[in-house]
């Protein structure tokens, strides 16, 4: 896993007018996700809605590299790497709907089945949507052993081997920590599907709509930990938010101009020159982050080259699969702080998406 710098001059374009005041902001999106709970895939379009609903135990610092609290107030680590203890923050609220109403704050269980359900062939929700859950597999999955409860707030990861990478990796969307009471009611009632197509979390935004290939809706969650529990600049600015989902991004770039969104997503790098012209618009400029993976199969063949003689060879094939979702390029890409603080000046690159 290599870490990369990413310019986000070409992310986003922003028209500044009012966009942080605004009661609703509107985002032209490039995509439908496929998945609206990130542990599912590893889309970036799913991320860009994890990351509004729901949080992680740990998180990146904005604009850096370093891993901060997230759901977990601190966390220590086993001289031997092999066990990482997580101290959950109290008073934290799961979010809420017509069908379910949770009955209690996060806890070690939320964290618990949030991982189980990944790793543990017997758990109800593991064959629920039909995911091989592609970034646990390529980031946790190797060195992972089990995840359990120590107490009510105090969750424990026992691996296999020590990563250098586990704590880091925890920062991505996928591994967001999902209700636990939520997925047991849905399971009871027969409708285990609405825990993924319905989700519900801890973050600044609750999604209340979506059509696919047309909108995704959110809405300020009123009891979002964040405000008072040490993530401010996490919390929503906007009452209502709302990705237009537009493929085309010249359509994205005309919407933008015509004042029907305050933000466009990845914009046609060859319509730069004609951006910067823009009157009162932003194109934010900055690093972020990036994650590539090679993986190099190797395949011993035996070669003849005359008789009595052999020569091995090894074919290697690299794949390099660029993440979309890594800790930096997340907190480029964050909507619940970075609309709102558009502003406030929180970081150069705060309005890309």
């Amino acid at each position: 896993m290599r870490i990369h710098a990413l310019i986000a001059s070409a992310a986003a374009l922003a028209l500044a007018a009012g966009a942080a005041r605004a009661e609703t902001l509107v985002v032209c999106s490039e995509a439908s996700p496929d998945f609206l709970n990130s542990a599912l895939t590893d889309s970036n379009t799913s991320f860009d809605v994890s990351e509004q609903i729901a949080d992680r135990l740990v998180e990146m610092e904005i604009g850096g590299s370093k891993v901060i609290p997230g759901l977990a107030e601190s966390w220590t680590i086993s001289e031997d790497g092999l066990h990482y203890t997580f101290k959950l923050r109290h008073g934290v609220k799961f979010q809420s709907s017509d069908a379910f109403k949770p009955t209690r704050d996060l806890n070690a269980d939320d964290v618990v089945f949030s991982f189980a359900r990944m790793y543990d062939k017997n758990n109800a929700y593991n064959k629920v949507g039909g995911s091989t859950y592609p970034m646990f597999g390529d980031f946790i999955e190797p060195a992972l052993k089990s995840v359990s409860r120590v107490g009510d707030d105090t969750v424990q990861f026992d691996l296999k081997v020590p990563s250098a990478s586990f704590l880091s990796a925890l920062t991505v969307q996928s591994f967001s920590i999902w209700p636990a009471e939520y997925a047991a009611s849905m399971q009871k009632a027969g409708t285990p599907d609405q825990f993924d197509q319905a989700p519900l979390g801890t973050g600044p935004f609750q999604l209340t709509q979506y059509q696919k290939d047309s909108l995704i809706r959110f809405k300020a969650f009123a009891d979002f930990w964040g405000a008072t529990g040490g993530m401010p600049a996490r919390a929503a600015k906007v009452e209502q938010m709302v990705f237009s989902i537009t493929q085309d991004p010249s359509v994205r770039l005309a919407k933008l101009r015509a004042g029907e969104c305050q933000i466009a997503r990845y914009p046609n790098p060859a319509d730069l020159p004609d951006m910067r012209k823009t009157p009162g618009g932003r194109r934010p400029r900055g690093s972020g982050c990036g994650v590539e993976r090679a993986r190099i199969p190797r395949r011993q063949e035996a070669v003849q080259r005359s008789p009595g003689a052999r020569s091995a060879r090894h074919l290697a094939q690299f794949e390099f699969d660029t993440r979309r979702r890594v800790p930096g390029q997340r907190r480029a890409d964050r909507l619940a702080g970075a609309f709102g603080a558009l502003g406030a000046q929180r970081r150069p690159q705060a309005a890309s998406l």
